[in-house]
């Protein structure tokens, strides 16, 4: 079971207060995983982030063969170029 808790104050100051309320109900209830939805939102982002680096790194790596053959043709161009013939 989860619970939110909207507060304009800070999570270190409230974390008391929430223990204190939730011993008046159930005294044997303990809590867990209690975090501040900033934490929760850079797990998340942090997931994706990770994610989108694979994809860029997967994404390099299949470009990078028919980008190496284009510059080797174009240095080849440069180095041997088509004969001129004069008519």
């Amino acid at each position: 079971m989860s619970y939110v808790v909207r507060t304009t104050i800070s999570s270190s100051e409230l974390m008391p207060l929430v223990q204190q309320a939730t011993h008046s109900v159930d005294p044997q209830l303990a809590l867990a995983q209690v975090r501040t939805l900033q934490d929760v939102l850079d797990r998340a982002s942090a997931q994706m982030a990770f994610t989108m680096v694979l994809v860029a790194i997967a994404a390099s790596v299949a470009l990078w063969q028919p980008f190496k053959k284009a510059v080797q043709d174009a240095h080849s161009l440069w180095i041997n170029p088509a004969p001129v013939y004069d008519c």
